[in-house]
């Protein structure tokens, strides 16, 4: 299992958590600009974004299961991650594939073109390529993502 320093780490122990715990208040109070709210029922889930940090901390059942980092160009509307401020220690923002594959090894899993998946400290930190193989979403999850296959 490989390990990670930078950024990314101090948001790994706020994985599982409520809204309102401290550790995720904290991390949340570091972000600049508005957060736009979105609540959904049907499962429940609470997407708090602050898309001019390019930061996204996704609730299901009230608990913290997603905080995405915007690395690149995307649909969704966020603005990159502050490039000053890195993720991964070794990385620049927007790796390709064969930066983060050389600086962490081989993924526990991956997509051959759209993703690959790391377990780091009982948590999994996917890293999400665009066509020209560019990471450009980091996502840290407490649990395997669904997409990613069995365990």
């Amino acid at each position: 299992m490989p390990t990670l320093s930078g950024g990314l780490t101090a948001y790994l122990p706020a994985l599982g958590r409520t809204p309102q715990d401290p550790v995720v208040t904290d991390l949340q109070a570091t972000h600049d600009g508005p957060v736009k709210v979105r609540k959904f029922s049907g499962p429940p889930a609470l997407y708090m974004n602050y898309t001019a940090a390019g930061v996204g901390f996704l609730f299901k059942h009230r608990l913290l299961a997603s905080v995405t980092f915007s690395t690149g160009r995307n649909a969704a509307g966020f603005d990159v991650h502050d490039p000053d401020q890195p993720l991964v220690d070794g990385l620049r923002v927007a790796p390709s594939r064969d930066e983060v594959r050389a600086l962490l090894g081989p993924p526990f899993r991956h997509d051959g073109e759209d993703f690959d998946v790391y377990e780091i400290d009982g948590s999994f930190v996917q890293f999400s390529y665009d066509a020209e193989m560019r990471a450009t979403r980091i996502a840290a999850t407490p649990d395997l993502p669904h997409w990613a296959g069995p365990a």
